[in-house]
């Protein structure tokens, strides 16, 4: 998982043009330091799932914003 899965992840979520998604990479990489220990293994790092997780704390979040 990298801030770049979690973008495309977060933009099928919200629309997000260029800038707004340059915007967004620094929160990207905080959702996922947030989900990474809460995973029982290594092994589900890439899994869909934890990227789509990390997606929408991301979108909750800009929403909070």
């Amino acid at each position: 998982m990298n801030q770049w899965s979690v973008l495309n992840s977060l933009r099928q979520l919200t629309a997000l043009d260029e800038e707004g998604a340059a915007d967004v990479l620094p929160l990207c990489r905080e959702c996922i330091e947030e989900i990474l220990p809460r995973l029982k293994s290594d092994l589900y790092e890439n899994d869909p799932r934890a990227i789509r997780a990390a997606a929408a704390l991301a979108y909750y979040k800009l929403t909070l914003k």
